[in-house]
């Protein structure tokens, strides 16, 4: 081999090992590469975090937090100075807690407001809102957050038809404020037909409240006499009410839509926010409720409300709940109510205020033993063991009467007599003791007997008490010629007695 010849065998040994290590560390680079990739992957791939909030500033993990229990106490009757002979109702605190806005007289009969103020002694006076007051109805009561307004909704001219929402801005004169002269909020809220129970947002931008403004009428109708004794036709409503909101801008309220989340194909109406704005309460007649109509709740999301949820059986009654009114940063509930007290399945004659307030509860296990009434159970069995106690001696007596006597010839008619009394006395033992068994099964079966309650359908019309109409239901003879007369205001539902 030649010295040149050994010097290309050098050469080629070094770029075959130059070589390799170029391919790992390619190689080393690629793998890093793809690492890193999987790492990003991995990093920026989506995952479900489960967390409690509010919606607002609660944010916190589910596996950290310690939720409490919450749970709204038996309904008892208010400490409000209100008087249910005066048929006082609709009552709303300021946010502030320290004035009562409420309801005094009936719908359709001139219904006032009214408010009291709150001492160190007691609530004062009711005294009438003079200059919001009018021969109408005014009613509804729903203060600003600020206090620098009084929202509420009347019949009284000046209006878009029906009955309409208003406001009255506290006005600074010399010594002190009054409200000022009502103003109406415009088509841009009110309609032809009702709007009612006007409840404010928490920062004031938006106003919640219920109308009928879709209601059409039906291709029935319903021949009636009129004040002359004669007959016309009238055209029958469907009173399907539903929830509204609209949005205050430069302090004008306008462009009201329907709150598609919260309506069904029932009556939705009062609504009424939350005093920390986080839900909206409802009354409805939905056929998902218990009966009647129910309270319900959706929570207040930026982009609008959630899935509605009903209250619970503890407010909730095969009854009427209405007028949801919040109070104590929403842990007080007003509402009224129609249930007998202490009846749950039973209507009263009217409905009437009640109040609950939501506590924190905790989960306590008890082991108890069942009590046995002896005397009282002894009085329910004890005559019906006796007799069969005694129907079985005489009937031991009778079949030993009859062994002695099996040598003695008896006539026919003795012998069916004894077998008559023998088998009259086993059916009286059999039937005693089936008596007292029935009696032991009533008391000591895990299981007690099915009832079951028929009540009528609710008719819809409880929720509306507070606004005026009539139905006409007289039925008269066919006539040759029916004049047709529309309506210049719907007919709202008439309040219940």
């Amino acid at each position: 081999m030649t010295d040149q010849e050994g010097g290309n065998s050098k050469r080629d040994k070094r770029r075959s090992h130059l070589g390799r290590w170029i391919a790992r560390v390619v190689m080393c680079l690629l793998l890093c590469a793809v690492a890193g990739g999987i790492a990003v992957v991995v990093t920026l791939w989506p995952r479900t975090q489960t967390f409690y909030t509010d919606a607002r500033t609660i944010n916190e993990s589910a596996q950290t937090a310690r939720v409490r229990d919450i749970l709204w106490q038996p309904p008892t009757d208010p400490d409000l100075p209100l008087d249910p002979a005066l048929h006082d109702s609709e009552p709303r605190l300021s946010p502030d807690g320290t004035m009562l806005y409420f309801v005094r007289g009936e719908a359709g009969e001139g219904a006032d407001l009214y408010t009291c103020t709150r001492t160190s002694t007691g609530w004062t006076e009711p005294t009438p809102l003079t200059a919001i007051n009018t021969d109408f109805d005014e009613m509804g009561p729903e203060p600003s957050p600020d206090g620098s307004a009084l929202y509420f909704y009347s019949d009284r001219p000046g209006g878009e038809g029906g009955y309409d929402l208003w406001v009255s801005h506290v006005q600074d004169v010399e010594g002190g404020s009054v409200f000022g002269k009502p103003i109406n909020l415009g088509p841009g809220v009110n309609s032809d037909y009702n709007e009612y129970g006007p409840s404010m947002s928490r920062d004031g931008a938006s106003l919640y409240f219920s109308s009928n403004r879709k209601a059409k009428p039906t291709l029935e109708q319903e021949v009636v006499l009129n004040d002359e004794g004669g007959l016309r036709a009238i055209e029958r409503i469907e009173q399907d009410y539903d929830l509204y909101v609209t949005e205050q801008s430069a302090g004008t309220f306008s462009g009201a839509k329907a709150v598609a989340a919260l309506n069904s194909d029932r009556n939705e109406g009062a609504p009424c926010t939350s005093p920390l704005g986080d839900f909206i309460y409802f009354a409805s007649d939905r056929e998902s409720g218990r009966g009647g109509f129910d309270l319900y709740r959706a929570r207040l999301f930026d982009e609008g409300p959630g899935t509605p949820t009903p209250l619970g059986p503890t407010i909730n009654s095969p009854a009427d709940e209405l007028d949801p009114r919040l109070t104590m940063g929403g842990y007080t509930l007003y509402f009224r109510t129609n249930r007998s007290d202490g009846d749950t399945l039973a209507k009263s004659a009217g409905l009437r205020l009640q109040k609950t307030t939501s506590r924190e509860v905790f989960v306590r296990s008890e082991m108890t033993s069942a009590k046995i009434d002896w005397a009282a159970l002894w009085k329910q069995i004890g005559p019906n063991v006796i007799g069969a106690l005694i129907a079985l001696f005489v009937l031991l007596v009778l079949l030993r009467m009859m062994k002695n006597w099996q040598g003695k010839k008896l006539s026919l008619l003795a012998r069916c007599l004894m077998v008559s009394f023998a088998l009259h006395l086993l059916a009286l033992i059999l039937f005693n003791l089936w008596e007292v068994r029935g009696v032991l099964a009533s008391r000591f079966a895990r299981g007690g007997p099915i009832q079951v309650a028929l009540a009528a359908p609710a008719d819809g019309q409880d929720i509306f008490s507070q606004i005026r109409g009539e139905f006409t239901n007289i039925a008269a003879p066919a006539a040759p010629q029916v004049e047709t007369t529309a309506q210049p205001t719907p007919p709202s539902v008439k309040p219940e007695a």
